[in-house]
């Protein structure tokens, strides 16, 4: 009973602590997720996946891939932009080889060398690059289409010193996000622009300055989009008509974020270090939640840790709530993972994540101490040093 109790404590505790304070129309319907990360529900792949296929990205020593930033699947073929380098690559859909494009004609990245593209989106021609203003068309082989220059898009705004972070449509519907970093120059507290209307702004007196990325607004899935944004744990909904819902993840007293406990210990200071050794040591706080998107009748998304990042698969019509890594590998996949704390997307009906080469050797150690002899085409996946497409279905 006692432990009852406290459980419930804990809860009503989270609810009156917050982080950062967005202000918006009172009427929109709100759903909470009430969620206790280490007792997420999971169980073997054998159990939770289907349809789970590795495809190596191939490519030779010249054409390795680090890390990759973003990443798309379009009409059997893989198009990804690298973190480093911001390079586009291009393959098939078993993962053969067929371009990279490392620069284009006329277009030189205020960054120098890095950094190329920041993002790739699909496009009925192929692919669209895009670096802030500038975006580049290449077709389903790879070949330039053509370049454009968005005036709107990383300038100013109004001259308030709001600056546009990402763009998106649905239907008829254009949306605006400018995030919540504050500046001298900015004077306004506009978050999200609704065609001409701001529905979504933050308050000042609530803002600390912003160290790590926790603002994010997903691609449109199904006439939707999801925003997160800020040190909080709300999931904005977005349609054609505005916010339709607001889902609030209610977390544990141990995982919630508290603003003024972060003030305190010098979150948001000059001082870095007091910065990281904030979060070094608040390291099972979720501070903020993004890469949020559909997929049949879950919400997934990522909850904001440092050094501790966790996908979620909320269901919702059976209101539970799944760990990712609570899902653990088995002798049906050789003790392989099938996600990395990296980028998870959709496409269709199957789920995209990617894997390292030193996943597929910790593989084999589990399999020789389990005694599992492992099947020759995971074993040779170890033959590949760029990153590992992982396909796979939730059941």
């Amino acid at each position: 009973m006692s432990s009852y109790f406290l459980f419930i404590i804990t809860f009503l505790s989270a609810q009156i602590s917050y982080g950062q304070r967005l202000i918006y129309d009172d009427k929109i319907p709100v759903e909470k997720l009430r969620v206790v990360l280490e007792q997420t529900q999971g169980g073997k792949v054998s159990d939770m996946l289907t349809d789970l296929e590795y495809i190596p990205l191939q490519g030779g020593k010249n054409n390795l891939v680090n890390y990759i930033a973003d990443i798309v699947i379009h009409d059997n073929k893989i198009g990804l932009v690298t973190s480093n380098e911001g390079y586009f690559y291009l393959y098939n859909a078993d993962g053969s080889f067929l371009k990279k494009i490392t620069k284009i004609d006329g277009f030189k990245s205020p960054y120098g060398e890095k950094a190329l593209f920041y993002e790739v989106k699909k496009d009925s021609a192929g692919f669209i690059l895009e670096h802030g203003a500038f975006r580049a068309r290449v077709d389903l082989m790879g070949n330039l289409v053509d370049t454009l220059t968005r005036s709107d898009q990383n300038v100013k705004d109004d001259g308030f010193g709001q600056y546009v972070q990402d763009e998106i449509r649905i239907g008829d519907a254009k949306y605006k996000c400018y995030g919540i970093y504050q500046s001298e120059k900015r004077k306004k507290q506009d978050v999200l622009l609704y065609n001409d209307s701001v529905i979504l702004k933050y308050n000042v007196l609530d803002t600390i300055k912003q160290f790590l990325t926790v603002n994010h607004i997903s691609k449109v899935h199904n006439d939707k989009a999801y925003l997160t944004a800020g040190y909080n744990t709300k999931i904005f909904e977005l349609d054609s008509a505005g916010i339709a819902k607001i889902y609030d993840l209610v977390l544990p007293l141990r995982n919630t974020f508290d603003l003024e406990k972060a003030k305190a210990a010098g979150l948001g200071s000059d001082d870095f270090m007091k910065t990281y050794n904030y979060l070094d040591q608040s390291n099972n706080v979720v501070y903020g939640l993004n890469n949020v998107f559909p997929y049949k009748d879950y919400l997934i998304f990522k909850a904001q840790r440092f050094h501790k990042p966790m996908w979620l698969v909320y269901n919702l019509k059976t209101k539970q709530t799944y760990g990712l890594d609570n899902i653990l590998p088995d002798a049906s996949n050789d003790y392989l993972n099938f996600f990395d704390v990296n980028e998870l997307f959709v496409d269709g009906d199957y789920l995209y994540s990617f894997i390292f080469p030193h996943h597929v050797l910790a593989a084999k150690d589990k399999s020789k101490l389990e005694g599992h002899t492992m099947h020759k085409e995971y074993a040779d996946l170890g033959r590949y040093n760029n990153p590992i497409l992982v396909r796979f279905k939730l059941k």
